[in-house]
């Protein structure tokens, strides 16, 4: 898991894919919630720096964010606490804040789109009884 957490800090959306994939359904269903939240700080971060946001050029790929940083802002998003992602991304490089806004994105895609796949799986199976 150590090897996708370190793809994650570089908003690789496959790391993101393999990640959820490894979540139970209950898990992913926070996470979703979660990464809302997640959604919300980052923009409101990247917003209160007007500067930097209108002339930041997306990158073809993301720097690495710094140690610790992707499993501190997991569990921030996990909690739903809105105070420990605000901490977490007032410290960060405006480059940084980009690459969290990447991952949330690619993890909410994969996530919904695990939560579609299993309500399928379900109802395909339900219908098989």
């Amino acid at each position: 898991m150590n090897e996708v957490i370190e793809a994650m800090a570089q908003a690789d959306p496959r790391a993101c894919e393999v990640f959820i994939e490894r979540q139970s359904r209950g898990a992913i269903d926070t996470m979703i919630d979660g990464l809302d939240t997640l959604d919300e700080r980052v923009r409101k971060a990247q917003m209160a720096r007007p500067a930097e946001l209108m002339a930041y050029k997306f990158p073809d790929s993301h720097e690495p964010l710094p140690a610790n940083v992707t499993q501190t802002v997991l569990e921030a998003t996990v909690m739903q606490d809105s105070k420990g992602l605000d901490d977490v991304l007032a410290s960060l490089s405006f480059d940084n804040l980009a690459t969290i806004g990447s991952l949330a994105y690619f993890l909410k895609d994969s996530a919904q789109r695990q939560r579609v796949q299993a309500g399928h799986a379900s109802s395909d199976h339900e219908k098989t009884l």
